[in-house]
């Protein structure tokens, strides 16, 4: 526990000296910290993993570096809290191209950092739907994108987030390009080839009714062997 308490601390403070709030309640920031522990906490951890929780945005968003934290929490933690840790800039491009970046860097995370990743999406989408619908129609697509490459994380949490990115009742396409995106990164590695084609769109036009993984893993085969080949 005392690793933990000296994280929550670390965080705590780290937050309030650069002035940060929450953005729709003005609440300290740290109580999002918070919440993101309570998710780790009610599934399958270790100390490490909430000491990483509390300290998850410290580094994307103050100005402690991970020297910082692996010198007062230790490689484990500084690992996971890097793992946890977005590595595009503002120079790679528009929105969309920083989140791709930073999802194939999710991609190769540990299970126990995409444990807690599950948790912030988690806590972060409740919010955004609750107070922000508008935005939260880009904000979920992101993550439903994002999910895909979190399916080694707890499945409790993972069935959570998937809840509220997909909601209670999916199609069989989304079934279908879920199960078909996690798939692919298990099966093949982390090219990011086939979420740039659905993100892209070339998916969009699959029949509900008869859509399965196999047919839409056929579709992305076809679609690959097109784009190599260089025919229209």
């Amino acid at each position: 526990m005392e690793l933990e308490r000296r994280a929550e601390a670390f965080a705590t403070g780290a937050h309030e000296r650069k002035g940060q709030v929450r953005k729709y309640t003005g609440e300290p920031y740290i109580e999002h910290p918070r919440a993101v522990v309570a998710l780790v906490r009610s599934v399958p951890h270790d100390e490490a993993m909430l000491a990483a929780a509390w300290l998850h945005d410290t580094v994307e968003d103050t100005s402690a570096t991970i020297a910082d934290i692996e010198r007062e929490f230790g490689h484990d933690v500084a690992t996971l809290v890097g793992e946890l840790t977005d590595v595009s800039l503002p120079s790679d491009g528009n929105r969309k191209a920083r989140k791709t970046i930073d999802r194939h860097h999710l991609a190769v995370a540990s299970p126990r950092a995409k444990t807690i990743k599950l948790a912030d999406l988690i806590d972060n989408s409740r919010s955004i739907v609750e107070r922000d619908p508008d935005f939260a129609k880009i904000y979920l697509e992101e993550k439903r994108a994002l999910l895909a490459v979190l399916s080694e994380g707890d499945p409790t949490l993972l069935n959570q987030a998937r809840e509220i990115a997909f909601g209670p009742t999916t199609t069989m396409v989304t079934r279908a390009r879920r199960a078909a995106v996690e798939f692919y990164y298990k099966a093949s590695g982390v090219t990011g080839v086939m979420l740039d084609w659905i993100d892209g769109g070339d998916a969009t036009d699959v029949d509900e009714d008869l859509v399965s993984l196999s047919d839409l893993l056929l579709r992305f085969a076809q679609s690959e062997n097109v784009r190599k080949s260089g025919r229209p």
